[in-house]
């Protein structure tokens, strides 16, 4: 009889194990950093919903502010403005010229201010000035102090202004 408990007890710990791997590898997050000790964290759900925080979260549950919400096969580019203390520029790939496949920006009483590179499929002038100075310029010629971070969600890969890859890391 205690044998058998034994077993039973063995098999409950293996399948608990095998379902936390398994979600592990389903909502796991990875975290890319950039040189200047900026972190992203990219949080992609079974339910085809990404959130992108721009510092290292480890909550259990959607944060509360600061936030963007897109889908997991999106492109995102994240801009740093350094002119500007906490204020950050995203530009979704799925957005532009197209009102359809929005991302969406959580930013109520954040300490860090997100602005969207795009408004209703249009690309916003005052926000192009803002990164490159000019209205015409190539997109990876940004003015000196705005550093990016351009990341595919779908292949979990992030490069930054350079071109070159980022690091990162995986957590549960």
């Amino acid at each position: 009889m205690i044998q058998k408990s034994r077993y039973i007890k063995k098999i409950f710990i293996y399948i608990v194990l095998i379902v936390i791997f398994i979600f592990w590898l389903l909502e796991g997050r990875t975290f890319y950093y950039l040189n200047d000790n900026k972190c992203v964290t990219v949080w992609k759900t079974l339910n085809n919903i990404c959130y992108i925080i721009p510092y290292k979260y480890y909550g259990l549950k959607v944060p509360s502010d600061c936030y963007i919400k897109t889908k997991n096969s999106d492109k995102i580019t994240i801009y740093w403005v350094d002119t500007v203390k906490n204020y950050i520029i995203i530009r979704s790939d799925a957005e532009i010229g197209d009102t359809s496949n929005k991302c969406e920006v959580f930013n109520n009483n954040s300490k860090i201010n997100i602005e969207k590179f795009c408004i209703n499929g249009e690309v916003d002038t005052l926000i192009v000035k803002k990164l490159y100075g000019k209205l015409k310029s190539p997109i990876y010629n940004t003015l000196n102090g705005v550093e990016y971070i351009n990341i595919d969600i779908l292949e979990n890969v992030a490069t930054d202004k350079t071109r070159n890859y980022c690091s990162k890391s995986l957590s549960f």
